[in-house]
């Protein structure tokens, strides 16, 4: 139904239409206006047509956004005082550079008046003055549409802040730098959901129970090289020692495995060559791998729960901090409760570290149970391990005899005999002359031989014996002395290295030569040919404890990343014989990759490229 107002045009428009000579009449009433002196005191020329004046009254709709109804701000030197005037001579006097007022200087006093959103875009007086008409999630509380900002008005200035950065509209929003978890956004909150348990966070979600493996988290996944040091563990091929990490290349040498650094730029020899020059990181080189573990964004203490039941966690300046809780003795894992100690066993109960003492041998739990039957030291538990200090100049203890009972007489024998010390005399070996203390030595049993003091030069006596050249010999004062010499050799079977596939030999200058067979092997890992893509084996006939390498090509094994079959959006590398595939940076699949963000285009993939159009419907 029409209002009174409207039907009173109606009534005017029909009759200016049936009384031509009046048209120019009609026209000051809802007719066609150039400016405001065209309409009447209760209309406004918009449009070139003139329309009703908003009475700017409180109980009117079109108060809050009708420009006539806001007041004019004078700006001047005293904000609190608005009839305090200030001066001017020239327009630019007046200039407060805000590009959000219309600055002028009237009767000799600047007045600024705010341009309304209409007539510039971004500015206002109110924080409704930013709802944009053209965006159809925008509302006077919320301008901008969008849940993830605080609108406000400053300065005249529209302001859309994000004050939570756990806020998101799409999954991309939200990433907690952490290989392990899902995230996704759910109700415009991210969310991050762990995934599979192969993924790790650390190394102690790595443990594989091999005690011949180190257990290494790197970049979000297990890495298990063989531990080197361990003297029980070994291997026979290069596949033994695999460790899945493309940033070394693993071979076996003799039985062990050995790490060295992979060609590359991703990979790194040092700490230094880690730095990615942002704060936020904590950069460092691990298994010739640079990680950059990146802090995860918080609001609350509750988001930056790392799952750790000895980790303080909280949210510091929207950052996550995790530092160790001051009980020394809190544990998520076994392992946690190692404490270096041969007597105890640790375990990890509710989240405690529970100790028992072992039975091993030199284990204790008081000290009547490291009697050791000597009367002469002091027996102690320490520790949980027994202890007996010496007390006195002749007491001893087995270990000890060499440094407590030395009484520095070469032609003695320093004894501990039931915690005392003894001295026999040698019988032999005390001297008047080098000769005297020549060393025979018989080369089939290894023992000494006796020596005929009647010759000149004396001789060695007995088949096989001979004076051994390895021993450098002297007296001096009625004392034999006697010192070896390095890399001496007598025999053949003293130069014997452990290598089946060299010819030991021990020259006539009593020097030890082991000579290399050219592809001989004992074993597969002396096969390494360097060749990512080869299985080298060592062909060992039966009866036999050498044979001959033979090598031969792994299937779908890569040499160059040209050889690794190409995929849309993802550059391919042949990383250790097997192709990986990294993402592409400005290639699309769907619309959705492209999405700037904008609210002024209309975003589109074509042929894996972006397009980014103009929407026009922004100005």
């Amino acid at each position: 139904m029409l209002s009174g107002v409207q039907m009173h045009r109606v009534w005017i428009k029909g009759i200016c239409l049936l009384l031509v000579g009046l048209l120019s009449a009609c026209a000051a009433d809802g007719g066609g206006c150039k400016t405001a002196a065209d309409c009447d005191e209760n209309s406004k020329c918009e449009n070139k047509r003139c329309v009703p004046r908003c009475s700017c009254q409180p109980e009117e709709e079109c108060t809050a956004q009708a420009p006539e109804c806001k007041p004019e701000i004078v700006q001047t030197t005293d904000s609190s005082d608005v009839e305090q005037c200030l001066p001017c001579t020239f327009q630019s006097d007046c200039d407060d550079g805000n590009n959000c007022t219309k600055d002028n200087c009237e009767g000799g006093c600047c007045v600024s008046r705010v341009f309304s959103s209409a007539e510039a875009v971004g500015c206002c007086t109110f924080p409704a003055d930013c709802q944009d008409p053209a965006n159809p999630k925008s509302t006077p509380e919320n301008s901008d549409g969008d849940p993830c900002t605080v609108d406000t008005c400053i300065d005249f200035h529209c302001k859309h802040e994000v004050l939570d950065p756990l806020c998101c509209h799409k999954d991309s929003d939200c990433t907690d730098e952490n290989d392990c978890t899902s995230d996704t956004c759910m109700a415009n909150q991210c969310v991050f959901t762990p995934t599979d348990l192969t993924c790790c966070a650390r190394d102690k979600d790595c443990l594989d129970d091999n005690p011949c493996s180190m257990d290494i988290c790197l970049s979000g996944g297990c890495v298990h090289p063989m531990d080197t040091l361990n003297l029980v563990c070994g291997c026979e091929s290069n596949i033994d020692c695999d460790d899945a990490n493309a940033c070394t290349l693993d071979s076996c040498l003799d039985s062990k495995c050995q790490y060295d650094k992979a060609p590359g730029a991703e990979c790194c020899g040092a700490t230094a060559q880690c730095d990615d020059e942002d704060p936020t990181t904590d950069d460092f080189c691990k298994m010739y791998t640079c990680v950059h573990n990146k802090q995860k964004i918080c609001v609350t203490d509750s988001s930056c729960d790392d799952k750790d039941n000895c980790t303080d966690d909280k949210c510091v300046e929207g950052i996550c901090s995790h530092e160790h809780t001051s009980d020394p003795y809190c544990c998520n894992y076994d392992t946690d409760c190692d404490d270096g100690n041969v007597c105890t066993e640790g375990k990890c109960e509710g989240m405690n570290c529970k100790y028992q003492i072992r039975s091993n041998p030199g284990c204790c739990k008081s000290a009547k149970e490291c009697d050791d039957g000597i009367g002469c030291t002091i027996d102690e538990c320490k520790e949980w391990q027994c202890a007996h200090t010496p007390v006195g100049a002749k007491c001893c203890t087995p270990d000890s005899a060499d440094v407590v009972c030395d009484d520095g007489n070469p032609c003695t024998i320093d004894l501990c005999q039931n915690g005392l010390c003894e001295w026999q005399m040698i019988t032999t070996g005390c001297c008047e002359k080098d000769d005297d203390c020549l060393p025979c030595l018989n080369l089939v049993t290894g023992a000494s031989c006796p020596v005929d003091h009647t010759e000149n030069p004396p001789k060695c006596i007995g088949e096989n014996c001979v004076i051994n050249a390895c021993t450098l010999f002297s007296c001096s004062n009625q004392f034999c002395y006697y010192t070896p010499v390095k890399d001496c050799c007598l025999t053949d079977k003293e130069c014997k290295d452990s290598n089946p596939c060299t010819n030991d030999v021990c020259t006539a200058g009593n020097k030890c030569t082991n000579t290399l067979e050219k592809l001989c092997c004992g074993s597969n890992g002396m096969c390494n040919d360097g060749q990512i893509c080869t299985n080298d084996i060592c062909d060992i006939p039966a009866g036999l404890d050498k044979g001959k390498c033979k090598y031969s090509e792994k299937p779908d094994c890569c040499t160059s990343d040209a050889w690794c079959e190409p995929k849309t959006c993802k550059t391919p590398y042949c990383v250790n014989g097997n192709c990986v595939y990294v993402p592409q940076d400005d290639c699309c699949v769907h619309d959705e990759d492209c999405d700037d963000k904008d609210a002024c285009t209309i975003d589109k993939c074509q042929g894996n490229s972006c397009l980014h159009i103009p929407s026009g419907i922004c100005g």
